[in-house]
C-alpha cells in the first residue's frame, strides 16, 4: 500500500511540475548573477530612456556627462531591491530611484552627508548615504549590488569623502605607527586600515578591539558563547572618523566581510565614554539631530580610548 501511495505521489509531481518546466525561462547561474551587477553608464547614449530627461537638462546647462552607475532591481529570498542610478553633478549626489514608469530624485549636497556606509559580505554589497539636511529632515538612501562590481563605487565614495580632485591612485600608506603595534596576527585589520585611508589624509589615532564574547553556559563538551560586539577598529584622521566592523553571522566561524563607516569630523558634535556592566566601555559618537553611534570596548583599552578622544579634541 505504501508503495502504491509513493507511486501516485510521484506521478502527480511529474504531471504538475515537470510538465511545466519547458515553459519556464532557462537561465544559467552566471546569467542570474550578472543581473545583480552594478553597471557603469559611460555616456548619455547608454542612459536608459526613463532617465534621459534628467541628464539632458544638466547637459543643456553645460555640465559634462557625470560619472554614473546603475544598480539593477532584482529579487532574492525575502528581499527585493529597486533599480537606482547614482551620480555626482555640481557638488550634489543624485540618486534616481525607479518608481512605476518614472523615478524619484533624491539629492544630497556633498557637505550635508554625515555618514557614508559601505557594506560587503560575500557577493552582497551596499552603499548607504545618511544626511541630516534633507527637504523634510534627516534622510538616507541605500543602493544594493553584487560585490563583484564594488570597485566601480570607489571614485564616487572618494568624491563624497573629499579626496583631492584628480586623485585616482589607490592609497599606499606605509605601515603607520598607529597600526604597527597591533602585531603581525592582525595583518587583516592593518591592511584594511591602510586601504581605508585616502591618499592625502593622515591618521592621528587608531584603536583595534578584538571580538567581545560572553560565556552563556556549558553544554556537554562545549561552552556556548554570545557575541556582544564583533571585532572592529576606529581610525581618526585629520578630516574624518573611519569605523570598520566585521559582520557576524550566527554559527559562522570565518568573517568574510564587514562594514565601513566614513564620518566627516565637522559632523561629529562630541565623543563621550561611559562604563557599562561587565568591564565594558561604550564610546558614543554624537552626530546632529540627536543621532549617535555606539561602540563597545573592553575596559583594558580604557587608556587608549581616552587618548583617542583627546586626539579628536586636538584635531577639532
Amino acid at each position: 500500500m505504501l508503495a502504491r501511495m509513493r507511486e501516485n505521489l510521484l506521478t502527480f509531481w511529474k504531471r504538475t511540475f515537470i510538465s511545466a518546466l519547458p515553459l519556464l525561462p532557462r537561465r544559467s547561474a552566471e546569467e542570474q548573477t550578472k543581473e545583480t551587477w552594478a553597471v557603469w553608464i559611460k555616456s548619455f547614449a547608454e542612459v536608459p530612456e526613463a532617465y534621459r530627461d534628467f541628464f539632458a537638462a544638466f547637459l543643456a546647462q553645460g555640465h559634462p556627462f557625470p560619472y554614473t552607475l546603475l544598480t539593477p532591481g532584482y529579487e532574492r529570498f525575502l528581499r527585493k531591491t529597486t533599480e537606482k542610478l547614482i551620480c555626482e553633478i555640481g557638488g550634489n549626489i543624485y540618486i534616481l530611484e525607479k518608481s512605476g514608469q518614472g523615478f524619484e530624485v533624491h539629492c544630497y549636497p556633498l557637505d550635508s552627508l554625515d555618514t557614508i556606509e559601505f557594506s560587503r559580505m560575500l557577493l552582497d554589497a551596499s552603499l548607504t548615504l545618511h544626511s541630516q539636511e534633507g527637504p523634510e529632515g534627516p534622510a538616507s538612501s541605500m543602493l544594493q549590488f553584487n560585490s563583484v562590481t564594488d570597485y566601480l563605487f570607489t571614485p564616487l565614495i572618494w568624491t563624497m569623502r573629499g579626496a583631492a580632485e584628480g586623485s585616482q591612485a589607490e592609497a599606499r600608506h606605509p605601515l603607520n605607527e598607529q597600526f604597527e603595534h597591533w602585531g603581525p596576527g592582525r595583518l587583516k585589520f592593518i591592511n584594511f586600515a591602510r586601504r581605508s585611508l585616502l591618499p592625502d589624509e593622515e591618521p592621528v589615532g587608531a584603536i583595534l578591539q578584538p571580538e567581545i564574547r560572553r560565556k552563556l553556559f556549558p553544554l556537554a563538551w562545549k561552552t556556548w558563547q554570545r557575541t556582544l560586539s564583533p571585532a572592529h577598529m576606529a581610525i581618526l584622521t585629520d578630516r574624518e572618523l573611519i569605523l570598520f566592523r566585521e559582520k557576524v553571522w550566527p554559527g559562522a566561524i570565518d568573517r568574510y566581510g564587514g562594514i565601513w563607516d566614513y564620518i566627516p569630523l565637522n559632523k561629529i558634535q562630541a565623543l563621550t565614554l561611559k562604563r557599562k556592566a561587565g568591564d565594558l566601555l561604550e564610546l558614543s559618537i554624537q552626530l546632529c539631530h540627536q543621532r549617535h553611534l555606539e561602540i563597545l570596548f573592553q575596559a583594558a583599552l580604557e587608556a587608549e580610548v581616552e587618548q583617542f578622544i583627546q586626539s579628536f579634541s586636538d584635531v577639532i
